[in-house]
């Protein structure tokens, strides 16, 4: 994940720890799942949906560990469970935005450097 966007004035904040390659990471299947980690927590058995009609995907269910976190593991927490719904931008391949706060914020992710 690159960081939190504000939608309004494209401000950007990356999340702590900075260090670590495994945080903030989300990892999507063609069999509409998903997976991925917080800080120090593990989300799994992610299900999503797509919209025809708005071209937006829905998260519609996951199971998230609670163990403590550190850095910004909270903030990251509470905000993903506000995931109202997300878009790939086709403009920059790869690129996921998944918005929450009334489309005022999103996350954003980068797609995995191998």
């Amino acid at each position: 994940m690159a960081g939190i966007v504000d939608a309004e004035t494209g401000d950007l904040k990356v999340l702590e720890p900075k260090d670590c390659k495994e945080c903030y990471t989300l990892t999507f299947h063609a069999d509409s799942t998903f997976g991925g980690r917080t800080a120090n927590n593990t989300i799994s058995d992610g299900k999503y949906e797509f919209d025809y009609y708005t071209h937006t995907y829905r998260i519609i269910g996951y199971v998230i560990t609670e163990a403590g976190e550190v850095g910004d593991g909270y903030l990251y927490y509470q905000i993903f469970r506000e995931i109202q719904y997300f878009i790939l931008k086709e403009t920059c391949p790869g690129t996921l935005h998944l918005y929450y706060n009334d489309s005022k914020n999103y996350l954003l992710f980068k797609p995995k450097e191998t």
